[in-house]
């Protein structure tokens, strides 16, 4: 994997998206476009690894916190393994954190 693309690999009951460290508008498109993708497969789960996210930005916010909607409608559960500390404090700024379950 490319250090600035998103990657998908198959987990039990759900897929797993590793993030990468530059999370902004420069990856947004391929991130909706995975997304929307994902809301058409319905796994039973959605896990963003964000572990090594060093940038995370309003674009990568708006899109998360419209899936995870979508999701919550169509059953899937969508949860964030080991947040980044620069995702916790994106999402805070931006108001995001309850929404994005952070």
């Amino acid at each position: 994997m490319s250090a600035d693309q998103i990657q998908v690999t198959e987990t039990e009951g759900g897929k797993l998206l590793s993030c990468p460290e530059y999370f902004d508008i420069s990856v947004a498109a391929e991130f909706q476009k995975t997304l929307l993708a994902l809301l058409e497969e319905k796994p039973g789960s959605v896990i963003f690894d964000v572990s090594n996210v060093e940038i995370f930005d309003t674009s990568i916010g708006q899109i998360s916190c419209a899936f995870m909607q979508n999701a919550e409608k169509d059953g899937i559960q969508v949860e964030w393994k080991n947040p980044s500390e620069a995702v916790c404090q994106s999402a805070k700024l931006l108001g995001l954190s309850e929404i994005m379950r952070l």
